[in-house]
C-alpha cells in the first residue's frame, strides 16, 4: 500500500473509484457495498514471465487479510493489454465483524500456461476491509540467500537514518529476514557514529565503516571488500545508494526471487532496480540503459506512465540492456573474486564498466524500484567532469581499436560545444580541464 513517508501515488498500488477509501494511518482499505478495487497495478500485479523464466516457481496462491463479505476475482492478462481472462472466482466472509482475519482465497494456481500479469479485482457484496495480501508458493527455495547490504554515504547523515529506521521498521514486521540481511555503512564523509544508528541497531546488523572520501566506487569496492572477509556468510551483496527513496517490500521480492532461482541463474542472475523520479513519483526514468559508443549511456523504457496499465505491461517486457544503475544493484559475491573489485573511477562509469566485465545477464522486475532525483537536476561541472573523463577511459578499455583520434575529438567537441550554445561556461571549461588532464 502506499505509505505517506515514500509514496502516495494510489494508483501505482490499486485502482479504485471515489466511493473507495484508503485509510493511510492504519494502512486499510475500505469498500462499502458495491465497490471494487483491482490492484492490475506496478507494485501489486504478479507479473508471470520472468518468474516462470528464471525461477522453479510452477504454482501460486493468494492470500487477503480480511474483514466483511465480498466477491474476490482472479484474472490474467496478457503482455499487450488486449486479452483479459477470468482464472478464477469465490465470495470470501470473514468469521468476525471486529477483526480483520487471514484468509487463503485461492491455492496452488498452476501459472506455466500464462503470460503477463495476474491479478486480484474485489467487489465488495457488504462493507469490507483490506489491510494485507500476498501470493506465495508451496515450492521450496533453491539456495540459502543471505544478502549484505552496502551503502554509500558522504555527509548524508539524515539519507542514512531515515534510510535504516525504515528498513529495521520493516523487519521487525518479519523476524524471518532478520537473519538474511546484515548492514554495511561505508562513510565516505566519517561524520556518522554508531550513536547515530544506536537506536535501531537492535533490529538490524549493521557494520559502520570510516573510508577515506574515496567516492563512490571506492567506497563501493571498500563495502566489496569487508563482506568477502565474510563471504562464507553471505550469497550476494546489494549496492544502495544513501539518497534515495524506497518501499522496504522490495527487499522481500528480491530475497524470494533469488531464493527461487534455478539451475545455472542461482549464479548467473543479478537484479537490478528501475529507478522512478523523485518529483513524479509514477515515471520512470529508466529500467537499466546500455552503452552507446556515439551517444553514452541511452536509458530503456524512458518515462513510462506506470499509473497506466499498458505502460506498466510493456515495461515488463524484457528488453535489451548491459548495465543497471548502483542506486540498488544485487549480485553474488563469487563475482568479485572471479572478476575483480570497481574500476577506480571516483564517480561515474563505475557500474557501467563493473557490469560489462561480469557479463550476467541483469533482470529487473516490476514492483523492485526506487526513486531519486533526476540526473538533470544534479548536473554541475564537476559531475560533467568525471562524466566524459570515465566514458573516455571505458572507451579505451572496450573499444580501443575503434576509440579512434578523431572519434575521441568528436567525443571531446560535441558536449564543449552544446554547454558554450548554453551559455554554461563553468562546465565548458571542465571539459577543456578534462581534456588537459587526459594528454
Amino acid at each position: 500500500f502506499p505509505v505517506t513517508i515514500g509514496c502516495t501515488v494510489e494508483e501505482l498500488f490499486f485502482r479504485n473509484n471515489d466511493q473507495v477509501i484508503f485509510n493511510y494511518e492504519h494502512q486499510i482499505l475500505e469498500l462499502k457495498p458495491g465497490n471494487l478495487v483491482s490492484l492490475d497495478t506496478y507494485f501489486n500485479g504478479f507479473y508471470v514471465d520472468n518468474w516462470r523464466e528464471y525461477t522453479s516457481l510452477v504454482d501460486i496462491n493468494v492470500s487477503l487479510k480480511f474483514q466483511g463479505t465480498g466477491k474476490v476475482s482472479l484474472y490474467n492478462i496478457d503482455r499487450l493489454g488486449e486479452t483479459k481472462t477470468l482464472l478464477a472466482q469465490k465470495i470470501i466472509k470473514s468469521n468476525t465483524t471486529k477483526q480483520l482475519e487471514e484468509i487463503l482465497v485461492f491455492k496452488n494456481l498452476d501459472i506455466s500456461s500464462y503470460t503477463g500479469m495476474i491479478y486480484l479485482e474485489i467487489l465488495a457484496l457488504e462493507m469490507c476491509q483490506i489491510s494485507h495480501g500476498h501470493f506465495s508458493t508451496s515450492e521450496q527455495p533453491k539456495q540459502q540467500v543471505k544478502i549484505a547490504l552496502v551503502i554509500c554515504t558522504y555527509k548524508r547523515e539524515k539519507y542514512i537514518q531515515k534510510n535504516i529506521q525504515l528498513l529495521g521498521s520493516h523487519l521487525l514486521e518479519n523476524p524471518q529476514y532478520r537473519n538474511q540481511l546484515e548492514v554495511w555503512i561505508i562513510d565516505n564523509g566519517r561524520t556518522l557514529t554508531i550513536e547515530d544508528i544506536r537506536d535501531i541497531n537492535n533490529n538490524l546488523k549493521i557494520h559502520l565503516i570510516p573510508n577515506k572520501n574515496a567516492g563512490g566506487s571506492g567506497g563501493f569496492a571498500r563495502g566489496m571488500l569487508e563482506v568477502i572477509e565474510n563471504s562464507n556468510q553471505f550469497s550476494h551483496i546489494l549496492l544502495m545508494d544513501d539518497d534515495i527513496l524506497f518501499h522496504p517490500e522490495i527487499f522481500n521480492r528480491v530475497w524470494v526471487f533469488l531464493s527461487l532461482c534455478q539451475g545455472k541463474y542461482q549464479k548467473e542472475i543479478c537484479l537490478g532496480s528501475s529507478m522512478l523520479r523523485l518529483d513524479k513519483k509514477y515515471i520512470q526514468h529508466e529500467k537499466g540503459a546500455y552503452w552507446n559508443r556515439n551517444q553514452g549511456f541511452v536509458p530503456v523504457k524512458q518515462n513510462m506512465d506506470l499509473r497506466k496499465l499498458k505502460d506498466t505491461l510493456f515495461n515488463e517486457v524484457d528488453e535489451y540492456i548491459d548495465y543497471s544503475g548502483w542506486w540498488f544493484f544485487c549480485f553474488p559475491v563469487h563475482i568479485i573474486k572471479e572478476h575483480g573489485l570497481p574500476y577506480p573511477f571516483f564517480i561515474k562509469v563505475d557500474d557501467v564498466e563493473f557490469c560489462r566485465r561480469i557479463g550476467k545477464k541483469i533482470i529487473i522486475l516490476n514492483g523492485i524500484s526506487v526513486w531519486h532525483e533526476p540526473f538533470e537536476n544534479k548536473k554541475n561541472p564537476s559531475i560533467e567532469y568525471y562524466y566524459f573523463r570515465n566514458s573516455m577511459i571505458y572507451h579505451s578499455l572496450y573499444f580501443e581499436q575503434e576509440f579512434s583520434r578523431i572519434k575521441a575529438i568528436k567525443w571531446f567537441l560535441k558536449p564543449l560545444l552544446r554547454e558554450l550554445f548554453c551559455y554554461r561556461y563553468e562546465t565548458a571549461k571542465s571539459i577543456i580541464i578534462l581534456y588537459r588532464d587526459w594528454e
